[in-house]
């Protein structure tokens, strides 16, 4: 019975577990896919604070004539010289919208929110 109690018991904790590395994760997604429709420079001003997990990576031009900003996210490790989440925002240079929003991980569920 002692042992019975115990299996339910972790595979409970192993659910919930689970379950919660799913749900910081789509958190981060669902917010980091908000800020599609909104101005960068409310991004922008957000990693001007230094204590932030989330580092300014590049700015590049797309042929499109928009231009994309990445950044690290560091609430991860470094693994092998590089942070397991990156993410992107196209956006118009003119008008500071952002249009798109992409993301890369190492390992699944990355990039989730810091401090969840």
């Amino acid at each position: 019975m002692k042992n019975a109690t115990f299996k339910i018991f972790t595979m409970s904790f192993a659910l919930l577990f689970l379950t919660g590395c799913y749900n910081v994760h789509q958190i981060w997604v669902d917010q980091s896919k908000a800020m599609v429709g909104k101005n960068i420079a409310l991004h922008k001003k957000f990693h001007e604070n230094p204590r932030l997990s989330s580092y300014v990576r590049e700015e590049v031009l797309l042929p499109n004539g928009n231009i994309e900003a990445g950044y690290d996210d560091g609430f991860m490790p470094k693994r092998n010289g590089k942070y397991p989440c990156r993410y992107y925002y196209e956006y118009e240079p003119k008008s500071g919208l952002i249009v798109g929003f992409r993301f890369e991980e190492d390992f699944k569920h990355a990039c989730v929110v810091s401090g969840a």
